[in-house]
């Protein structure tokens, strides 16, 4: 399996740096930026001859915080993906970031077992959504007020088959899964999900989904 290179954004040293003993265990994953703040995060992947594939990123850091950070990563770096691991648990706080572009969102006591397998998931699909955030999704959506106008505009904008992609992907299977499932190439399936995000104007699979699951734009 090819190794997944990663950065890791905390300023809790302790934290910081039993994740990277950790990850030596893991001959799949390379720790290749470790960075106290955002702004230190920064200036190691501009300085860096090896980009990070996957970022994990904490929330409270000082000069530049994690939420700062993950708009400027996704707006320079948007192939990079944001795993954010936070202590808070607040509804908002992790819709907003999943909004901005983080492509999961993981809390700090979560088991090691779930993160690396995050890590992984984040990297081969673009997302990793665990059963709490899933709850933070539904809930949403059972607190939302009269958003049916908005839902009927968006399936006008968009075609049967691209509803069908859609649900497809909100019920995570991957562009392969879904050209296989559809009859159609793998190629026609990634061109679907990227004119989605585009029609849509959101910045990746993570955000696809929140806003589809948020506008009732599928059934699940």
């Amino acid at each position: 399996m090819k190794t997944i290179k990663i950065a890791i954004a905390d300023d809790h040293k302790l934290f910081r740096e039993g994740l990277v003993s950790i990850f030596r265990q893991y001959p799949t994953i390379e720790v290749v930026i470790e960075a106290e703040n955002g702004q230190d995060l920064l200036d190691k992947i501009a300085n860096a001859p090896t980009k990070p594939e996957v970022v994990l990123l904490d929330l409270d850091m000082p000069v530049l915080d994690g939420m700062k950070a993950t708009e400027i990563l996704k707006k320079t770096y948007p192939e990079i993906k944001i795993l954010i691991i936070s202590m808070h648990n607040q509804d908002l706080i992790i819709l907003k970031m999943l909004d901005l572009g983080a492509n999961g969102y993981l809390l700090k006591s979560t088991e090691l077992e779930e993160l690396i397998s995050a890590i992984e998931t984040v990297k081969a699909k673009d997302y990793y959504f665990n059963d709490y955030i899933n709850l933070v999704l539904l809930k949403n959506i059972r607190e939302k007020k009269d958003y049916s106008k908005v839902s009927l505009q968006n399936q006008e904008m968009l075609t049967s088959r691209e509803l069908e992609i859609l649900e497809n992907i909100c019920r995570g299977y991957s562009s392969a899964e879904i050209a296989e499932k559809l009859f159609i190439s793998k190629r026609t399936a990634e061109f679907h999900r990227q004119n989605l995000l585009e029609k849509l104007g959101v910045k990746n699979t993570a955000s696809l989904i929140v806003y589809a699951v948020r506008n009732s734009l599928v059934r699940l």
